[in-house]
């Protein structure tokens, strides 16, 4: 139920795109942190994750303006939250005419709400789809 993103993968959005935020890591499994001194992850467990520079819970942060990577757990209820942040920045970032930039891994459930909304927002500008051999 899980998969990760290479460094080279890391390396790209760090290096080319200015990434400097990873969703859903942990000071052990967090990549970004190892492409930049600045860069910085969210965690699931802040209050013991802080010590080692997460910057606490993905859903308190701000992404309106910034470049971000995002490889939730495989949590169905999840991504409906996930969902409805991502549309409510989408929504800020238009209004205020910031540039936003998100990355997401995801699962191909063709019935998930946030795979649905994400493959239909207007602001989509690319999508890969890997199949399984």
């Amino acid at each position: 139920q899980h998969w990760a993103k290479t460094n080279t993968f890391y390396n790209i959005w760090v290096n080319q795109f200015g990434c400097q935020l990873e969703g859903f890591a942990s000071p052990l499994n967090s990549r970004i942190i190892l492409q930049s001194d600045t860069a910085q992850f969210c965690s699931l467990f802040p209050d013991v994750d802080q010590p080692f520079g997460s910057v606490g819970s993905f859903f308190d942060q701000d992404l309106v303006g910034k470049v971000v990577t995002v490889h939730p757990p495989y949590i169905d209820s999840m991504f409906d939250t996930i969902m409805e942040k991502t549309k409510r920045h989408i929504e800020e970032a238009v209004n205020t005419g910031q540039t936003m930039i998100l990355n997401f891994g995801l699962p191909y459930w063709s019935d998930s709400k946030l795979l649905i909304y994400l493959e239909g927002c207007k602001y989509l500008k690319y999508k890969k789809l890997l199949l399984k051999v």
